[in-house]
């Protein structure tokens, strides 16, 4: 397969992305430039947190408290639609919006409303047994009645998302910090974390379930245009998510784990996308599978491109009318 082209993008780029400049004789609103799917969905979000705001104790109902679900099952799915701080519910709207911007354009609304539902059922479905697995062991009924909710588990699942779609792409933050998109799970995590050690705010367990069944469904589920599904390459393999360093060590842990729970899929992949030289066999969805990064990278570098030269001419349009007033 063709190498894939490495973009970097600074915190300027990034802003002329995710942004819409003002036109010379009329405004654009910044929110027609986001799809209307995730505007509804944060609509969802903010009404979420009205509701418990305006009515606290519906919290205990909405939320995940895995003594509670049963027999109110549907909190494993509200729960992630149900943010309870203001400062959370920001930040994942602002998220939501942005990484629909490039994602559902790359999948159609339809597979990225089933991936948001999928991932977010999983989120709950997992948390709820993880719950109940630790108290169970430890008889803390924290863990039994401890409330939890928040869209961030979606969000890290997008992601995990980003990372499969454009992975070699650059991202400079504040001309110091300097990142692969592939590498956002893992900066994710060592965030969570570091917000769980400094404030005691737990996002961990969301955040990683919401990683680790977004890499699932895409890894394994995900259906292609010819009636493939899933995303076999060796770049979006579950130690790709870690170190070099550890990478042959948890190939080694996990590699039987997958084969014993999905034999069909590594079966598949090994008779039907390999060639005996160990190459991808062209039509394969190993070889779509890095044509959908490639068309990916290149979409978003001509973005990237048409917004900064949209802008540059803008910038100097207003200096040569500057210019002139003064004059």
């Amino acid at each position: 397969p063709a190498k894939e082209t490495t973009q970097t993008m600074s915190a300027p780029s990034i802003k002329n992305e995710f942004s819409t400049v003002e036109g010379s004789s009329e405004g654009v609103n910044i929110l027609s430039s986001f799809t209307r799917l995730s505007k509804a969905l944060a609509i969802i979000l903010c009404s979420g947190y009205l509701i418990g705001v305006c009515l606290p104790f519906l919290q205990n109902y909405l939320a995940l408290v895995p003594g509670k679900t049963l027999p109110c099952v549907w909190n494993i799915i509200t729960a992630g639609y149900f943010e309870t701080n203001i400062w959370m519910l920001t930040v994942n709207c602002l998220a939501l919006l942005l990484l629909a911007r490039y994602l559902e354009p790359l999948w159609g609304s339809r597979e990225f409303l089933v991936f948001l539902v999928v991932v977010n059922a999983a989120v709950g479905l997992t948390a709820f047994f993880y719950f109940m697995t630790v108290y169970f062991f430890t008889h803390s009924e924290e863990y039994l009645y401890g409330s939890t909710s928040g869209f961030h588990g979606v969000i890290a699942g997008f992601l995990v998302a980003v990372k499969q779609a454009v992975p070699e792409h650059e991202v400079r933050l504040l001309a110091v910090l300097t990142f692969r998109l592939k590498q956002l799970p893992l900066v994710l995590v060592g965030a969570v974390v570091l917000l769980y050690v400094l404030t005691g705010v737990d996002l961990v367990t969301f955040s990683l379930l919401g990683m680790f069944s977004a890499w699932v469904y895409l890894r394994f589920y995900q259906e292609k245009p010819g009636g493939a599904k899933g995303d076999a390459t060796e770049a979006f393999s579950f130690s790709s998510f870690f170190p070099q360093l550890v990478r042959p060590v948890i190939d080694k842990l996990t590699t039987p784990i997958y084969r014993g729970l999905c034999p069909g899929h590594f079966s598949h992949y090994s008779a039907q996308h390999y060639s005996h030289t160990g190459a991808p066999l062209p039509g394969s969805d190993l070889t779509e599978a890095q044509r959908r990064r490639e068309r990916g990278a290149r979409a978003l570098e001509e973005r990237l491109s048409a917004k900064a030269s949209g802008y540059a001419e803008r910038s100097n349009m207003a200096k040569e009318s500057g210019s002139e007033q003064s004059v």
